[in-house]
Parts: structure tokens; sequence; C-alpha cells
């Protein structure tokens, strides 16, 4: 999703490096309500194809995007 990838790498530190975001804030960002299995779904498999391809990073904080 074009607006998952945008959010990812948009997001960074006070330091001007990516920063990780967790689940909770990607659903917020993206408007998808904790209920919304069927969507959560979609963004976790997103997230992991994102991380196959060397994109996004899995790390302790979240998900951040690789510069």
């Amino acid at each position: 999703d074009k607006e998952l990838i945008v959010l990812l790498r948009s997001s960074q530190s006070l330091n001007g490096k990516p920063k990780a975001l967790t689940d909770i804030e990607i659903l917020q960002y993206l408007g998808i309500d904790p209920t919304e299995e069927e969507a959560i779904n979609a963004v976790c498999v997103e997230l992991a194809n994102l991380e196959v391809y060397g994109i996004v990073k899995s790390t302790p904080k979240g998900w951040r995007w690789v510069e």
C-alpha cells in the first residue's frame, strides 16, 4: 500500500534518521480500527513483504524504513 510506504519513509526522529513506528502507530495513521482483523492482517502481510525485499526492518521498537 502506497500510504504505508509513505508513512514509513517519511517518519524521522529528531536526528533525521528513520524512526521506528509501532504497529499501533501504523494502524492509527492508516485509520484502521484495532477490531478490523482483515485490514490488520493485510497490513501485517504488506510489512512482511516489505521486510523480505529489504525496504523496512522490524526492530524491538517497531518498523522502520531502511536507508
